[in-house]
């Protein structure tokens, strides 16, 4: 692999991981949705939303967030998950 592809995935893995940090930071704010999350860092840091709500899910996995319920969608009056730091 030439050094401008190894250069080049650890600026991209270090910008995901910046990423789930702020997310992760939205998280600790109050239990809120991915969604909700990822809107609450673009309006603090600029960016778009898909990319940080991505994210939930590396915090899902690694234990860091965790389900703390349901409630009904606001906008589309589905059932969705809140989450919150795992404490």
């Amino acid at each position: 692999m030439p050094w401008t592809s190894r250069k080049s995935l650890k600026e991209d893995e270090q910008k995901l991981a910046a990423m789930a940090g702020h997310m992760l930071a939205a998280f600790k704010v109050r239990p809120m949705t991915a969604n909700e999350a990822a809107l609450y860092c673009v309006q603090q840091l600029g960016g778009k939303q898909e990319s940080y709500r991505k994210r939930y899910c590396d915090l899902l996995n690694a234990c860091l967030i965790r389900e703390a319920g349901t409630r009904k969608c606001s906008d589309t009056g589905k059932t969705v998950n809140v989450y919150r730091v795992n404490v």
